[in-house]
């Protein structure tokens, strides 16, 4: 019984919620946000349920009296929707303060790929596709770490948002291709894949979205001051760019 139970103490079950900033396309660079960002954001399962929802369901009950509204980094900065309550300065800054407040206290890992588009284009890799580069190298990332962790971690699931059948056809072959190709396998963690749509309401899913356009801004600005950069940026576990996935070309050349 106590060997059992033991064992079961050891057993860590994780899940990964993902999203990404900026288009994956090589042609088109915007000279604003010349960036592709794809951010894993990883929790422990029991932590997420009992600690991470209960929290981000009190900020939405507490501006907007229901936990039907539906987080989105882009909705917020451009104050859009149920966000148009943020044009009033006081409510902005309360609401900012705790998100951020929030996001501060929480436990999570993030692995980052952050492509500068205009360095790719000239890199060694530039012929390959930029999602499947990113979600290969954010993959190996959390690999990695999973398996140095003390705990022997089981059945990650892998959450990414729907964005139409076409897309997440593109999405789910970019994940297949990333763990079934090449000599580095991200398979011994048992990372299954799940697309689910925004209307969902997933909260994790909203997180990383809060995550990833800000990682960009850090990167393009990094002397300009700001507290949610900051906060976000202490919870990078790994970082991968251009140049450093360059380093590891033959990894995609299987």
């Amino acid at each position: 019984m106590a060997q059992a139970a033991e064992r079961a103490a050891e057993l860590r079950k994780t899940i990964v919620f993902a999203d990404e900033s900026g288009d994956n396309g090589s042609r088109s660079i915007d000279p604003e946000f010349p960036l592709f960002v794809l951010a894993l954001c990883l929790f422990d399962v029991e932590y997420y349920i009992h600690k991470v929802c209960p929290q981000l369901q009190a900020i939405k009950f507490k501006y907007f009296g229901h936990d039907g509204v539906i987080f989105h980094e882009r909705d917020i900065r451009k104050q859009l929707g149920p966000f148009s309550i943020l044009r009033e300065m006081s409510v902005r800054t309360d609401f900012q303060t705790d998100l951020s407040l929030l996001i501060d206290s929480l436990n999570f890992q993030i692995f980052a790929v952050i492509i500068d588009k205009r360095d790719y284009a000239s890199s060694s890799i530039a012929a390959l596709d930029m999602y499947s580069v990113a979600m290969e190298a954010s993959l190996r990332q959390l690999d990695e770490y999973l398996e140095s962790a003390e705990a022997r971690v089981i059945d990650t699931a892998m959450m990414f948002e729907s964005r139409g059948t076409q897309e997440d056809r593109a999405l789910e072959n970019a994940f297949t291709h990333a763990t079934t190709v090449g000599p580095h396998n991200v398979r011994g963690n048992g990372f299954n894949f799940l697309c689910i749509a925004k209307r969902s309401n997933s909260l994790g899913l909203q997180l990383s979205d809060l995550v990833a356009r800000p990682l960009g801004v850090a990167t393009l600005r990094p002397d300009q001051p700001n507290r949610a950069h900051d906060i976000i940026l202490q919870k990078i576990q790994s970082l991968e760019t251009v140049s450093t996935i360059e380093a590891r070309t033959p990894i995609f050349r299987s």
